[in-house]
């Protein structure tokens, strides 16, 4: 059974394109899902990150070849 990819405060955030953060804030829409992800980033934000909207959880969520997401030391796949 694979674990809940949905991303979570506190989660690191690896982009495909090199750039490392830490999830920090997440707003979510009127049903519930994170519709922006803020991330404090290690590294440089990646090019496709807005400050001002951050990232799309379902994208997070997704796009498993273009985000990986770390908790408690472990990947979620």
């Amino acid at each position: 059974m694979r674990s809940d990819r949905r991303p979570k405060i506190g989660d690191i955030l690896v982009v495909n394109d090199g750039h490392v953060g830490m999830i920090r804030s997440i707003k979510l829409d009127s049903r519930g899902y994170a519709s922006n992800v803020y991330v404090a980033w290690q590294t440089e934000p990646s090019w496709c990150y807005s400050p001002k909207h951050g990232y799309d959880g379902v994208n997070i969520h997704n796009l498993r070849h273009v985000y990986r997401i770390f908790r408690n030391g472990q990947e979620i796949k």
